[in-house]
């Protein structure tokens, strides 16, 4: 098993990593999260630099990670535009104008970010499965379009996909070489990853059985130093814990539960739904080469469950979908933690076949990936997989949720209208008003001039508001999900 990796491939699959999630950044969209977050991250910046720790707490989520990372980007800007550029008030958030730019810059950094721990995955991958397997994993990651897509976003979801999986990752890799600095490795990261999402405690009991299963005679100081590390960055980074861990700890759980238990009761037909909805959400946010190799690779069972590495991957997935099948709280983004066990298993079984059959396979999915660029750029979270009847489909069965896509272009458009047009969005207006330079009302009463409504997880059939007129609509080459109604 090569202990380097080949330079060149690796180059490879960073640049096309970057190639589809760089173009367009801050112009695309900003999701219906991305400016809570920007805020709460000039809050969290305020508070680090006023010694208020208790103050550092901004969220149950609690989006530690992104806070710190957006901190630095945004002292860095202020201090540019004070020093260098001798501006004396800072651009904001607020308008419309900068806030493509600032928002642009947050997200390359994050987007960067990630990069990097891609490129970590790939290096582990490497030491446990070898050269070929690892590098599968890191060109079907760069370019799977859901993927792509919730990379572009500036929200939690891919830090903590990416740091989860990371650890679980410097878990196998323990497994096999027994070197404490890696299990001191994976807790840094399950604690980078819960400090992303809470959620990520999900899989904190596989964690612990690999621990404890490994050797039972040091099974105290294994998880002693597995749960020092996790401990030590965790408080170590979360200043709010130490400075209040009554009030957090009591806000988090009533959060999680919340999250957890339903607060009405639903009928036979809804349960159904849910039971089955992060199942579906897979196949319609997958692509179908990632699709059809996880269900081919069912003839190969035998040599991955076989496999200690791959079996306890799959077992990190099913962690991840029966917990969240149980869950009250449906959001379709939730399904990605899922990608990168998913992905490594069709990685390892398309790494079985013959080289002709696996480079015809890799470049018709990388064709894939360009039509799919072509149809939806620069918002690939709008993709929904062509095998159940893509994006309208989705609509029709009650599991697409417009999270910010194609607003941006709606206001972009009205904002040729003049700063004095009033325009009421019913739904998704955090990530409209973002853009928008005009006026805004909050309700059809204020007499709009327009009103903008979008495809939702409640809204199958587009709504007028009594605006019969009809301007223009956004969306991809695939369907249209925004639309621009004129009033009278």
């Amino acid at each position: 098993m090569p202990k380097v990796l080949s330079k060149k491939y690796f180059i490879f699959i960073i640049l096309l990593f970057l190639l589809f999630r760089i173009p367009g950044l801050g112009n695309d969209l900003s999701n219906t999260d991305a400016l809570r977050w920007h805020r709460r991250s000039e809050r969290f910046l305020t508070a680090i630099k006023t010694g208020d720790f208790k103050g550092t707490y901004q969220h149950y989520q609690p989006g530690v990670t992104i806070m710190w990372i957006n901190s630095v980007v945004k002292q860095v800007t202020f201090t540019t535009q004070h020093r260098i550029l001798g501006i004396e008030q800072p651009k904001t958030l607020e308008n419309a104008d900068w806030y493509p730019i600032i928002h642009g810059i947050s997200k390359i950094v994050l987007v960067t970010v990630l990069c990097g721990l891609l490129a970590l995955q790939v290096f582990i991958l490497n030491k446990l499965f070898g050269e070929k397997v690892a590098y599968i994993f890191g060109f079907l990651m760069a370019i799977e379009p859901y993927m792509v897509g919730m990379d572009r976003w500036f929200h939690l979801t891919s830090l903590e996909t990416y740091f989860a999986f990371l650890s679980l990752l410097a878990m196998l890799w323990w497994q096999k070489e027994n070197r404490e600095k890696l299990l001191v490795l994976s807790g840094a990261f399950l604690a980078l990853s819960a400090l992303s999402k809470i959620t990520t405690l999900l899989i904190v009991p596989l964690l612990l059985f690999i621990v404890v299963s490994k050797n039972y005679k040091k099974i105290l100081k294994n998880v002693s130093i597995f749960s020092i590390s996790a401990l030590g960055i965790f408080l170590l980074l979360f200043p709010a814990l130490i400075a209040d861990p009554a009030y957090i700890f009591n806000d988090i759980f009533l959060a999680g539960k919340e999250a957890v238990v339903a607060s009405t009761q639903i009928s036979h037909l809804e349960k159904v739904t849910k039971t089955l909805f992060y199942v579906l959400i897979m196949f319609y946010k997958l692509s179908p080469l990632v699709i059809f190799a996880f269900l081919f690779s069912f003839c190969k069972r035998k040599e991955i469950l076989e496999n200690k590495s791959l079996k306890l991957a799959l077992i990190y997935a099913l962690f991840y979908l029966v917990s969240l099948t149980i869950a009250h709280k449906k959001i379709d983004r939730y399904v990605i933690v899922m990608f990168p066990p998913l992905i490594l298993i069709v990685s390892y079984y398309l790494s079985l076949l013959n080289n002709k059959a696996l480079k015809n396979i890799l470049i018709a999915g990388f064709l894939f990936t360009i039509v799919s660029t072509f149809i939806y750029y620069p918002v690939f979270s709008a993709y929904n997989s062509p095998i159940l009847g893509g994006t309208k489909t989705a609509i029709s069965l009650g599991l697409y949720d417009n999270s910010g896509e194609y607003l941006a272009d709606a206001a972009r458009y009205l904002n040729q209208k003049g700063r004095d047009v009033k325009v009421y969005v019913p739904n998704g207006s955090i990530s409209f008003f973002s853009y928008y330079k005009g006026e805004r009302v909050n309700s059809l009463e204020e007499r709009p001039d327009y009103v903008v409504v979008s495809h939702d997880l409640e809204r199958q059939e587009i709504d007028n508001f009594g605006c019969e007129i009809f301007e223009v609509s956004f969306g991809s080459k695939e369907m249209d999900v925004v639309f621009v109604f004129r009033c009278e």
